[in-house]
């Protein structure tokens, strides 16, 4: 880990013009304290263009038609590396191109495609880098099948020598409400970005990750019914203490973050401060993380439990020594549609 540098975002449609960026992405810009060059992906078919926007660099990236549109950019897109103003080369999944493949696919999440000189760094939402470890949440196996062929892929075009797989031994099941995940699974939330964060060293070269935390004092009108099932998906994050508790560094503190649940319906919301980056700016630590307020559309028993949330994570990452920003303002939004800061954004390179 390092400073962040590079930073891709993708929108669904074709911009009307330059200033769409700022207005969608205002609250990204500035929610990095340092200079960074933000790529900007979306249908087109124009030139590529750099534009300056205060300390930062915004380079529009048309990638013609007939490509993966979403505005979920960390499993759809891989960027193998860039240089310059340059995006040397944009892989996408198999599952989702239009177009000729050029590149061997790997049955990963989303199925990736392997740059042919072999990742730097490989990640998604159900896939997570630290260090030399690749952690994996044990719902791709429900998706691929074989783990002895998933590693054996990972570990050819991943610069790792150990895949982590995290998740329950068994599976279990959600009967009371309706779930962003599989039914059957052995993971608490669908993708490991939801409730993993990794937070870099400390000063003393402790490695930190933190981990979601299931606590009543922040559930929203769970009924119940669903309690029992709350209850599974607490024992799976316990589980996944141990086993994150047991990587082979030499120096590790897991710190947990509470994570705000609530019912929309059938449904049961997950916001989480998990779903961000740790930046390296000089000798500080910044966790840069989602913002969910919605002043206008919330009810004050959610107002008054995200801003408890916020303070509550803001006060337990300040005791690591890790200063927080939220992106506000216009990305709030993105953030409260089924999706959030890491799952709609996917860092390029860090500045070590």
């Amino acid at each position: 880990m390092g400073r962040i540098a590079e930073i891709a975002v993708m929108q669904s449609s074709a911009p009307k013009n330059s200033g769409e960026f700022v207005r969608s992405f205002g609250g990204l810009l500035a929610g990095f304290p340092e200079p960074v060059r933000f790529y900007w992906l979306y249908p087109g078919h124009e030139k590529w263009t750099v534009m300056e926007q205060g300390i930062h660099e915004i380079v529009s990236v048309p990638l013609g038609e007939g490509i993966w549109k979403d505005t979920w950019i960390q499993d759809p897109f891989h960027i193998a590396r860039s240089s310059g103003d340059q995006l040397d080369e944009i892989l996408i999944p198999a599952s989702a191109s239009r177009g000729r493949l050029e590149n061997r696919p790997v049955p990963c999440h989303g199925s990736l495609l392997a740059h042919k000189a072999g990742w730097i760094h490989l990640e998604g939402g159900n896939m997570l880098q630290i260090g030399h470890i690749l952690l994996c949440g044990k719902d791709l196996l429900n998706q691929h099948g074989s783990i002895q062929k998933l590693q054996e892929n990972f570990l050819a075009v991943c610069k790792t020598d150990q895949v982590v797989w995290l998740g329950t031994d068994a599976p279990f099941t959600i009967e009371s409400f309706a779930y962003s995940g599989h039914p059957h699974t052995s993971q608490p939330f669908f993708h490991l970005d939801l409730f993993v964060l990794p937070l870099g060293r400390t000063p003393s070269g402790i490695i930190q990750i933190g981990l979601g935390e299931i606590h009543p004092n922040f559930w929203v009108g769970i009924p119940d019914n669903a309690k029992a099932d709350l209850e599974k998906l607490k024992e799976a994050l316990e589980a996944i203490h141990l086993q994150l508790a047991a990587l082979p560094f030499e120096k590790l503190e897991i710190v947990r973050i509470p994570l705000l649940l609530g019912m929309n319906g059938p449904f049961l919301r997950l916001y989480s401060h998990c779903n961000g980056y740790v930046d390296q700016v000089g000798n500080q630590r910044v966790a840069i993380l989602p913002d969910y307020l919605l002043p206008e559309n919330q009810s004050s028993v959610w107002q008054d439990r995200f801003r408890e949330l916020k303070e509550v994570v803001e006060n337990r990452l300040l005791r690591e020594g890790i200063a927080s920003r939220f992106i506000e303002g216009d990305f709030v939004p993105q953030a409260n549609d089924c999706g959030s800061l890491h799952c709609r954004t996917k860092v390029i390179r860090y500045k070590i």
